[in-house]
């Protein structure tokens, strides 16, 4: 016997369709499943009501080759009958896409091109590999800063040493102009790609789901 019913649209629940055999009647079909003590999988399909003015009732048995076709479309799906109102064939219709959840993935990838990009480095004009995370950008802020309150507290700025490193590299004595290049250069570099993260994730908010997929291809790690 039925032991549960579910009454919620697409989850394992009443789904509206429109019979092949009766294309003038809209029925909404209600798919029934017992708990099945029997057999390795909870829950087991096993009738298919039409739901009348009165109530679901002339119950249809769902053949057994059609059950494990039902249950794998998780009630995304379409219901057709014959003439004798068996049932023939089961048709998958998946949901339509939720376009805020498509739009936060999207923007999510962006970001995680940003980061993957900047872990990449950037190579000076000294030919070296530097680290230009967000991480280490504020770090090289920081160093910057101590030098240039050494400047304002009258040190002579080109006798001013701080310790930066090439990445995977020890740290060494840099001169402090010398430093402020590459923290100026380093910015110069990040700008665009920070620019270029944020000009997508507004696009993104804006756009169609054909506009995303397009949108992503400048975004491929």
């Amino acid at each position: 016997m039925v032991t549960i019913i579910s009454k919620n649209k697409n989850e394992f629940g009443i789904h509206t369709i429109q019979s092949l055999s009766h294309m003038s009647t809209i029925y909404e079909y209600l798919y029934e499943y017992q708990l099945n003590d029997n057999s390795e999988d909870m829950y087991e399909y096993v009738v298919v009501g039409k739901k009348t003015l009165s109530g679901f009732e002339d119950y249809i048995e769902v053949p057994d080759e059609l059950k494990s076709k039902i249950f794998a479309t998780m009630g995304y799906c379409d219901i057709v009958l014959n003439d004798e109102d068996e049932i023939i064939d089961v048709i998958h219709t998946p949901p339509e896409p939720d376009i805020d959840e498509i739009r936060e993935s999207a923007i999510i990838k962006t970001h995680v091109w940003l980061n993957k990009t900047l872990e990449k480095g950037m190579t000076w004009i000294d030919g070296k590999l530097y680290n230009v995370t967000e991480k280490k950008q504020g770090y090289l802020q920081a160093q910057v800063l101590s030098g240039t309150l050494q400047v304002l507290n009258g040190e002579n700025p080109e006798n001013i040493i701080i310790r930066w490193n090439e990445s995977g590299k020890s740290h060494v004595d840099w001169p402090y102009l010398q430093l402020c290049q590459l923290a100026m250069d380093i910015h110069a570099y990040v700008e665009p790609l920070v620019e270029k993260q944020q000009k997508a994730e507004e696009d993104i908010n804006e756009a169609s789901l054909s506009d995303i997929e397009e949108i992503l291809k400048d975004f491929v790690i």
